[in-house]
């Protein structure tokens, strides 16, 4: 099958003929193209210097299991692998788990990200094609500011692990509890100040601010000792379990806390942030458009008078798109007038190739 074909064949082919080994959700769910641009803008955008240092490095998302190691040259090539890591440091890299666990985390769904990974992606998968469905095919949101912001919660999620190791009161177990509710209740807080987090000037530092820090901590130890408390009759007793229900979200999620006045260094107005994302998202149609654009002369007229022999034939043609693929035969000496023409005959090629048209 063609390569359009293969992204939705080859994940049922693997969901209904393996019996053999075991494949999680998260593989099933690889190829759609979500995890395409995502991966796609973590090989190309640059994130700026850490505090105390001048090395670039990328946030690598890893789409599919065993791409970082196959990325990272062989071992007889010392210098290149050292290259590569200072580049693509390994705490940085993210996997489509990870990277589901701390976007339903900041989405208010800590209960659901404590019944563990497969079920978190679960739902993650669900929530990112109800979007990008919604979106017909300009998938504006999914964005290169999306992509920062992504990597900043991750970033985020990572460091609050940390600082929670190190606390007094921390006696050690049940912290990715901890850090989700704690995350969740932070989000919830902030959305009814009608503010958001200042995820571009977490990017552009590469860490947390102080004040961030200390609410996280504030809000830790608040989220640890809800947690470890007795549990509420008829909950379960088992700390893991208790956490993994609506219930335990829900209690913590009404305790009453009111953010710092110092919280104001690391959040911005929701209007703001509604403005930044517009400028990205008219960005990323122009983007498109201009993919759209590169796609469709890149595969040359030769290739069109293809299209149109085989559609023709198999009569999947009106005469306004005879037209269009005749013109198209004469790329690149005459290109498409439009964005409109640009997109028909992609459009067209996916009919072709669903009736059966190989490229």
């Amino acid at each position: 099958v063609n390569e359009e074909k293969a992204k939705e064949v080859v994940p049922k082919i693997s969901r209904y003929a393996n019996s053999q080994n075991k494949v999680s959700e998260a593989d099933f769910f690889s190829n759609h193209p979500f995890h395409l641009v995502i991966e796609n803008f973590s090989r190309t955008v640059v994130a700026p210097p850490k505090p105390n240092s001048s090395l670039e490095s990328r946030w690598f998302y890893e789409r599919a299991r065993g791409q970082y190691s196959d990325a990272r040259p062989a071992s007889s090539a010392k210098s290149k692998r050292k290259e590569f890591d200072l580049k693509n440091p390994r705490s940085q890299l993210v996997t489509k788990t990870d990277l589901a666990k701390v976007l339903n985390t900041f989405r208010g769904f800590p209960d659901l990200v404590s019944k563990g990974a497969q079920k978190s992606f679960v739902e993650f998968a669900k929530a990112i094609e109800t979007t990008w469905s919604s979106e017909s095919d300009e998938h504006k949101k999914f964005n290169e500011k999306f992509f920062k912001n992504s990597m900043s919660k991750v970033l985020i999620f990572r460091s609050l692990e940390k600082l929670v190791s190190g606390q007094d009161w921390y006696q050690g177990g049940y912290r990715a509890n901890v850090v989700t509710y704690s995350l969740a209740k932070l989000s919830d807080c902030i959305k009814g100040e009608k503010k958001v987090i200042n995820f571009q000037k977490i990017w552009n530092a590469q860490t947390i601010s102080e004040e961030l820090e200390k609410t996280l901590l504030e809000i830790a130890l608040r989220a640890y000792k809800h947690l470890t408390a007795d549990p509420l009759p008829g909950s379960p007793t088992n700390v893991t379990e208790y956490a993994k229900t609506s219930k335990c979200w829900q209690i913590f999620k009404d305790e009453k806390y009111l953010l710092p006045n110092f919280a104001k260094t690391f959040l911005i107005s929701k209007s703001v942030a509604k403005d930044a994302d517009r400028q990205a998202e008219s960005k990323q149609i122009l983007t498109n458009e201009v993919e759209r654009q590169k796609a469709v002369i890149a595969y040359g007229g030769p290739f069109w008078s293809k299209v149109l022999e085989f559609s023709s034939q198999k009569n999947i043609l009106i005469p306004s798109d005879w037209s269009l693929l005749s013109s198209a035969t004469a790329i690149p000496r005459k290109l498409p007038s439009s964005d409109k023409e640009y997109r028909k005959l992609l459009t067209l090629l996916e009919r072709a190739r669903k009736s059966g048209f190989e490229d």
